[in-house]
C-alpha cells in the first residue's frame, strides 16, 4: 500500500472518529480529529466544509470562515457550503437573517 493511500485511509478514519465524536456532543475532539483529517487529506472539499460546520456551531464563527471558503476553492458548487459561509459572515457582522 502506498504512503498516499494509507494517509487516505487515516484521514477517513479520522473523519468517522470525528463524526461519532460530534453525535456524542464531543465538539471539540470532532473538531481535533477533523484537523488531523485535513493534515493528511488538505484537498478534501468534505473535510474541509464538515470543519467549517463545527466550528460555525460551536460559535467559532471566524475560524469557520478558512476552511469553508478552501471547501468552495476546491468544489465551487457547493450550496451548504456557500449557505454556511454566509451564516458565518452575518454572525461577524452581527446581523441576523431578520436583519438583512
Amino acid at each position: 500500500m502506498s504512503s498516499q493511500s494509507v494517509k487516505l485511509k487515516n484521514a477517513i478514519k479520522h473523519f468517522s472518529e470525528a463524526q461519532a465524536a460530534w453525535e456524542k456532543g464531543q465538539q471539540e475532539t470532532a473538531i481535533s480529529l477533523l484537523g488531523k483529517a485535513l493534515e493528511l487529506d488538505p484537498d478534501s472539499y468534505k473535510y474541509n466544509y464538515s470543519l467549517g460546520t463545527c466550528l460555525a456551531i460551536s460559535g467559532k464563527f471566524a475560524e469557520a470562515v478558512a476552511p469553508l471558503q478552501k471547501s468552495l476553492e476546491i468544489y465551487p458548487g457547493y450550496e451548504f457550503a456557500k449557505d454556511t459561509l454566509e451564516w458565518c459572515q452575518r454572525n461577524l457582522a452581527g446581523q441576523t437573517p431578520a436583519q438583512e
